[in-house]
């Protein structure tokens, strides 16, 4: 069962880069669907952007297809089984999609624990990216055009003189938390734990693992942001099958607390662990406070700080998909 559909809902800070990493078992001549997301992130007005796609080269895998809606327009990316990379690189894509979101293994033969995994950002879908993306009017509400042509937001993306992604903030440091040993049946070890000061986030970055050699699909890593687990993967699916370590790029916000653990449920001797997670700690920006609706919350923001949202009409602005404050003064001083 797809967990893309569990994520999507648990999603409270946007931007969010998230993956889909678990071991299937195929049937041979039978379709496997890995996601599958027949809504997309329309329910919630997101944007999906496929940005990697992990799959095992194996002659009976005839193909692996990524699919999906933008916009009313159908697209799809197929890699021949053949062409696939190894498990050691993801095969890289820059796919958005909104309305459906699917990828589909096509198997000539049966596999058991099948590698494949898919990477994907969930965004706003802001008036500004759906004009940067050549969403036409018909396929926007009325407050949507308003804000484009309240804006000039088309013309001034062909000039490149708005930024339409939200800054990460001032890095303030990184800590990195490792675990390397056995795991007793269903124990879970923490592999680090942020708690994270008023005004500012903490942040999943990336995430290392050992192939466990046994009992694969019995191994996970969980995310947990702010007491609620928020995604699970497994090491079996992000690592190589030399078990070379290499990251997988993530992008996990939390307020509260931050932090992974590790999990087996039949029990790993030392040799099939091992964790490396690494996690930023950044300030909150402006324009991350009205986009959460944390603006009425002292803790994170400042009275001056609520002075400049009014004065400068950073509502709007961050409604609209326009991260800049330069072009808040141009707008009220016009």
């Amino acid at each position: 069962m797809s967990l893309a559909s569990q994520v999507l809902g648990l999603v409270k800070y946007p931007p969010v880069r998230v993956a889909e990493a678990r071991p299937v078992n195929l049937v041979a001549n039978t379709a496997t669907r890995l996601v599958d997301l027949p809504l997309g992130g329309s329910e919630s007005n997101y944007l999906l952007k496929i940005k990697e796609l992990g799959a095992t080269r194996n002659a009976n895998v005839s193909y692996v297809e990524v699919s999906g809606v933008l916009a009313g327009r159908r697209y799809e990316r197929r890699i021949d089984g053949n062409v696939l990379p190894l498990v050691d690189y993801n095969y890289p894509l820059d796919l958005p999609l909104d309305e459906q979101f699917f990828m589909d293994i096509f198997p000539l033969a049966g596999i058991a624990n099948y590698q494949s995994r898919v990477i994907y950002e969930v965004s706003e879908f802001t008036p500004a990216k759906k004009a940067a993306l050549g969403v036409s009017e018909a396929g926007l509400t009325s407050e949507e055009v308003d804000l484009i042509e309240r804006f000039n937001i088309r013309n001034k993306i062909q000039r490149g003189e708005i930024p339409i992604e939200k800054p990460l903030g001032e890095l303030l440091r990184t800590e990195v938390y490792s675990y390397y040993a056995a795991l007793v049946a269903n124990v879970p070890v923490e592999v680090g734990v942020v708690n994270v000061a008023s005004g500012q986030k903490a942040i999943l970055r990336r995430l290392w693992t050992l192939r466990p050699a046994a009992n694969v699909a019995a191994l996970t890593v969980t995310v947990e942001r702010d007491r609620t687990n928020f995604l699970t993967l497994y090491p079996h699916v992000m690592a190589d099958l030399n078990t070379v370590m290499r990251p997988m790029e993530l992008y996990i916000p939390a307020l509260q607390k931050l932090r992974c653990y590790v999990t087996s449920t039949t029990g790993h001797v030392a040799t099939d662990v091992g964790i490396v997670a690494e996690y930023e700690i950044r300030n909150m920006t402006i324009w991350d406070k009205v986009a959460w609706g944390l603006t009425g919350n002292k803790r994170h923001t400042s009275d001056e700080e609520r002075s400049m949202i009014k004065d400068l009409g950073l509502e709007d602005l961050v409604k609209a998909g326009i991260y800049s404050v330069s072009e808040a003064w141009l707008h009220t001083h016009s």
